[in-house]
C-alpha cells in the first residue's frame, strides 16, 4: 500500500493498514479499491466543507476510524455507490461468475460451509480443493486452530450474497 501512494497526497496510519489488512483478509483488489475509496470520500468531504470546486494540493490521512467507517457502509448499503462508483451490487455481480462457474461443486460446499460455521477443519478438506481455493486467495489456513478460512470480512459478506443468488436461481430452475 506504502508503495502506491508515494507521491500523492495520502497517508495511511499504521493502525489504519492493519485493520484495512483485516477486513480485506490482505486480498490485493479489496485492500486497493478500498483505500483510494475511503481516499476519495475524505478528500471529497474536505473540499465540501471547504466549497472548493477544483482540486487543491492537500494531505490527506487515511486514520483507522476511516477504515471502521467505509466497511460498515460497504456491508450495510447494497445500493451506495462505494467502490469507484460500483455499489455493493455491482462487486457482488463481479463475483458470480466465479462463484458460480469457476468452483466445482466440492468447492462451493466447502466455500458454504465456511461461510455457515466460519471455518472449516483440515481433515474436512481436500488438497486439491485447498490449493485452488488458495490460488484464488478465498480462503486462508489458521494454523492455530488447523482450520481453513475466508480471507477478510469484505470477502465473506460478498460470498454470502453470491451464494444467496445462486442458490435462488438454483432452485428456479
Amino acid at each position: 500500500l506504502r508503495n502506491k501512494i508515494i507521491g500523492t497526497p495520502l497517508q495511511i496510519t499504521e493502525m489504519a493498514i492493519r485493520l484495512l489488512y483485516k477486513v480485506t483478509g490482505g486480498r490485493p483488489f479489496e485492500m486497493n479499491i478500498t483505500m483510494f475509496c475511503i481516499f476519495d470520500a475524505l478528500m471529497q468531504n474536505a473540499f465540501n466543507q471547504l466549497n472548493v470546486t477544483h482540486n487543491v494540493e492537500r494531505k490527506c490521512i487515511i486514520r483507522q476510524e476511516d477504515v471502521r467507517r467505509y466497511v460498515d457502509i460497504f456491508l450495510q448499503d447494497t445500493d451506495r455507490k462505494t467502490l469507484y462508483s460500483l455499489s455493493r451490487k455491482d462487486i457482488v455481480a463481479m463475483y458470480r461468475p466465479m462463484y458460480s462457474l469457476s468452483l466445482s461443486p466440492e468447492q462451493r460446499n466447502i466455500i458454504n460451509t465456511i461461510l455457515d460455521r466460519g471455518f472449516i477443519s483440515e481433515d474436512e478438506i481436500g488438497p486439491v480443493d485447498v490449493a485452488y481455493l488458495k490460488k484464488l486467495l478465498i480462503i486462508q489456513r489458521d494454523p492455530q486452530h488447523k482450520t481453513y478460512v475466508i480471507r477478510g470480512m469484505i470477502l465473506a459478506n460478498i460470498l454470502k450474497t453470491v451464494r444467496e443468488i445462486f442458490s435462488g436461481q438454483n432452485e428456479k430452475g
